[in-house]
């Protein structure tokens, strides 16, 4: 099938279809995760509350799932006005376009998401340990498969959906503080290194900007209970420890791990 505003329409209504049967199913673990979560700090029942805070996490993800299924809509609707531009007939456009639309939406097929040049907001933290937001610029293509994206998105939106779980029923039972805790290794991000053992109170910016930290992709590190007891919590200088075992340095504004010899 040629090129054409008809195409077009029928292309994003079948990926709008896509994202719904998509996010159905994603929402359901979601709200499996949030709710162990949920009764892992307080053993009760989810309240409206807490169901605003799974719909909230599954419109995210459903956000998510839809920039990813345009960017493949958009590489289909490229090549085929490549293949128009090559001077192939618009009645052998389809016989051509069809092995292409195959490879993309297989599990190996490379997905480009261009958002060079826009704007981002990301968590920095600081020297001294203060986290801030701060607009970032993109400035690199974002290349991946359908199986890769699909397993990112499934790990982040659990591990997301599970600590917010955790917040919403540390907050009901009256728990104003959380810990940042987690590996310090070669396949942590430095600036989460850099914050492991911090102690966070609910409702500050601090708090809101580590657990922003938590939902990156393919984030390893979770909040524990905060006692202020030395008797219940782990010492700081455990924490101190594992930076110090890791490497972790502050260098030219930005932290930083040793590189890993393959």
């Amino acid at each position: 099938m040629p090129y054409d505003d008809q195409f077009e329409g029928q292309l994003n209504e079948e990926l709008n279809h896509l994202t719904e049967k998509q996010a159905g199913v994603l929402a359901v673990g979601l709200s499996a995760s949030f709710v162990v979560g949920w009764k892992q700090e307080s053993g009760g029942t989810i309240t409206p509350k807490q169901k605003k805070t799974i719909e909230k996490l599954a419109a995210t993800t459903t956000g998510y799932m839809a920039e990813f299924n345009s960017a493949i809509g958009k590489q289909v609707i490229d090549r085929i006005l490549e293949l128009q531009a090559e001077g192939v007939l618009n009645k052998n456009i389809a016989k051509e376009i069809r092995p292409f639309i195959s490879d993309v939406f297989g599990p190996d097929g490379k997905v480009v998401i261009d958002n060079v040049g826009k704007k981002r907001s990301i968590i920095k933290v600081g020297k001294d340990g203060r986290l801030r937001k701060v607009e970032n610029t993109i400035t690199r293509k974002y290349t991946t498969n359908p199986q890769a994206y699909a397993d990112m998105l499934a790990r982040t939106t659990t591990h997301n959906a599970l600590e917010n779980g955790r917040a919403e029923a540390r907050q009901a039972k009256g728990i104003k503080r959380w810990r940042f805790s987690g590996p310090a290794d070669e396949r942590s991000r430095p600036w989460h290194v850099a914050v492991v053992g911090n102690i966070y109170e609910y409702g500050t910016d601090q708090s809101d900007y580590a657990r922003e930290l938590l939902s990156e992709p393919n984030c390893r590190h979770r909040s524990i209970d905060y006692f202020d007891d030395p008797n219940l919590d782990t010492p700081e200088s455990h924490y101190e420890d594992l930076k110090n075992d890791a490497g972790l340095k502050f260098e030219e504004g930005e932290w930083a791990l040793p590189e890993v010899e393959l």
